[in-house]
């Protein structure tokens, strides 16, 4: 039915794994709003891919939060990204381009499922 077939391997073959670089950081200016920046450099043969994405994020409560993004070196700098967090509900876009060649997008739908016990409010 698969007609697998049996076959001695005339040279042998090696692969390796690509290691990624993630350094982020975020400054929270007031209760509500904050900005950071996220930098991933993936070591992949024969070249290094880098990016550096900026964030704007607003979290005016804990079942509403609001971001976008937006990445410098993606796209040559016409990339961005939108997030949007209601209850436990989470909808995201990301390598959103807008240019002459608009061809694709990236989109996130998820749910989160809290697990243990809420933390205690001091």
């Amino acid at each position: 039915m698969l007609d697998l077939r049996s076959e001695d391997a005339s040279k042998s073959r090696s692969t390796s794994l690509a290691s990624t670089i993630v350094m982020g950081a975020e400054c929270a200016f007031v209760k509500q709003f904050s900005l950071g920046v996220l930098y991933t450099n993936r070591n992949t043969q024969p070249n290094n891919i880098s990016e550096m994405t900026f964030s704007a994020n607003y979290r005016p409560n804990s079942w509403f939060n609001l971001t976008g993004s937006y990445s410098m070196i993606q796209s040559l700098g016409n990339s961005f990204g939108i997030g949007l967090k209601i209850g436990p509900l989470f909808l995201g876009t990301d390598y959103m381009y807008l240019g002459n060649n608009s061809k694709c997008a990236n989109a996130q739908i998820g749910i989160s499922i809290p697990i243990g016990k809420s933390k205690s409010k001091i």
